[in-house]
Order: C-alpha cells, then structure tokens, then sequence
C-alpha cells in the first residue's frame, strides 16, 4: 500500500482547497426569474414572495431600524454572482433589522441575496421618482472586493495554479 508523505499530502490538500467553488445558495423556494423592474410594475402580483437577486451595492447607511442598502440589479451567473457584463435589471432595497458594517457593505461591492418582498418604496435618482421592491435578506452573500469579472486571458492549471490576471 502505497502512503502519501507529508509534503505531498499538503499539496494535494491545497490544491483541493483553492479549487473549491463557494457555497450556493439554494434556489428551491426563490424566485430566481422575476427582476426587480418587473416586481416594481406590479408588486401586488409579487406579495411575500422570495428571490434570489443580486448586483452592485449603490448605496447602504444604517438607521434606527438596521441597515438599508441600494442594489443596482444584475442577473447572476452559475456562480450566482452578479453578471456586471450585461444588462442591469432595476435597482432594488435591502433592509435588514440587523447593524451591518457598511464599511464592508460600501458602493460598489457585489452582492447576492435571497430574500422575501416586504413592498415597495417611492425615491429619487437623481431628479427622477423611482419605485423601489423592498426585500427583507434570509441570506447575504458579499463578494469579495477582487472578485470584479474582467476580460483578461487567463491561464488554470488544475492544482488551483492560476497565471495572467
């Protein structure tokens, strides 16, 4: 029987971390079809309904009742992370009984989310009205501040190796 020495079993233990994918959200009971400009038109037809949704926080401050973020919507791709590179689907709230640093939850961070419509809110961008869909979160997932798709090349080698940006 053959037996894996020390520094060989680390490699392949490393290799098989840096490979790892990152934990899904599970998608059973959201919606994940419905964008936040369609919920918006006619929030009625979406009453207590859950999504799965995400995009680019726009926005977040913290009030007496927790924390509320502005998301710029973006579909999500097989990650589930926000798909910067097409079209973005409406801006949505996301107010959240708890105190979240928004310092972590700062203009410009991803973020994915699964939550449950509480309504809708009028506001303004810019000189415009909008009409905000509301979620309450069940799950946050903050992406990291590196994790921006880009367009360079890059080159994967299977222990978890990567070469170009």
């Amino acid at each position: 029987m053959h037996r894996l020495t020390p520094p060989l079993l680390a490699v392949t233990l490393l290799g098989l971390t840096a490979c790892a994918t990152t934990q899904r959200f599970d998608t059973a009971h959201y919606d994940a079809k419905a964008r936040p400009a369609e919920v918006a038109e006619n929030p009625e037809f979406y009453t207590d309904a859950a999504f799965l949704w995400g995009g680019v926080i726009v926005t977040s401050a913290n009030t007496q009742n927790g924390t509320q973020i502005e998301v710029l919507s973006y579909p999500l791709d097989s990650n589930q992370q926000p798909d910067t590179d097409r079209t973005p689907g409406g801006r949505f709230l996301v107010t959240d009984e708890r105190y979240l640093e928004t310092l972590d939850y700062a203009p410009g961070r991803l973020l994915t989310l699964g939550g449950t419509l509480t309504g809708t809110r009028e506001g303004q961008i810019g000189d415009a009205s909008y009409v905000y869909p509301v979620l309450r979160p069940d799950r946050l997932r903050l992406w990291p501040k590196d994790s921006r798709r880009n367009n360079d090349p890059q080159f994967h080698i299977g222990i978890g190796a990567v070469f170009g940006r």
